[in-house]
């Protein structure tokens, strides 16, 4: 079930938090992999797996 902007309590609003979603998160990502400057940093779309 996904969580709507109309499904957040007021005072959540009114704090001027985010809510994250997967395609921010996923725009995010790509952003970071673009900007990495750092060779040796290896960014992953995928999850450790432990």
């Amino acid at each position: 079930m996904a969580i709507h902007p109309s499904d957040l309590g007021e005072q959540f609003i009114r704090s001027g938090k985010r809510l994250i979603t997967q395609q921010s998160a996923d725009e995010l990502l790509e952003r970071a992999i673009k900007n990495s400057r750092t060779p040796s940093v290896n960014i992953s779309r995928d999850p450790i797996k432990s």
